[in-house]
């Protein structure tokens, strides 16, 4: 699997996160607020959606171009 994930890297340029698919999606809970104001620091406009798809714990491959935005926040 990971040779597939290395190999979809390598061809798709645009692609900047991979993880497993979960069949049951979550919803905000308690981080509804957090992610809204994270949210509008990266430009995003009106609600946010109720359930979304997400990588769940450290089950994830992430191209460095991808996060840098997220880690240019300097969040604490």
């Amino acid at each position: 699997m990971l040779d597939r994930i290395v190999a979809a890297f390598e061809q798709d340029d645009l692609l900047g996160l991979v993880f497993p698919s979960d069949p049951h999606l979550v919803g905000w809970d308690e981080n509804r607020q957090i992610a809204a104001v994270i949210a509008a620091k990266f430009g995003w406009e009106g609600a946010l959606p109720e359930h979304f798809d997400f990588p769940l714990r450290n089950m994830f491959w992430i191209r460095r171009s991808a996060l840098q935005p997220l880690l240019d926040l300097r969040l604490t």
